[in-house]
């Protein structure tokens, strides 16, 4: 039988589909959906100690991990509102940030 049924999400209309699928199966096996979203952490280029330092004071950064973050959290939230609708009454959700592959697994 079936308990849990995890679906990573990306925001793509596939991934929305993946959580109506999982929805509609979670339904049938009274399972639990577990909502995954992985905020890949784009690694900075080698550059020397100073300069990362002074990009550091000055809030120079490749990517703004707050802005990654709050775009999750209401991916998330979009996609557990799909689940709800579709009839699944236990929902988690997740975000994490790491290696996509790694962190899914």
């Amino acid at each position: 039988m079936i308990n849990n049924l995890l679906v990573a999400i990306d925001g793509s209309s596939h991934s929305m589909k993946a959580v109506d699928y999982a929805s509609a199966i979670a339904v049938g096996c009274k399972a639990r959906v577990i909502i995954l979203n992985v905020i890949k952490v784009l690694t900075v280029p080698k550059i020397s100690v100073e300069l990362r330092k002074y990009a550091e004071l000055e809030n120079v950064s490749p990517v703004d991990l707050n802005s990654l973050k709050t775009t999750a959290n209401d991916l998330v939230a979009y996609a557990e509102t799909r689940s709800l609708d579709k009839g699944v009454d236990d929902i988690v959700t997740k975000v994490q940030k790491g290696p996509v592959a790694r962190t899914i697994i």
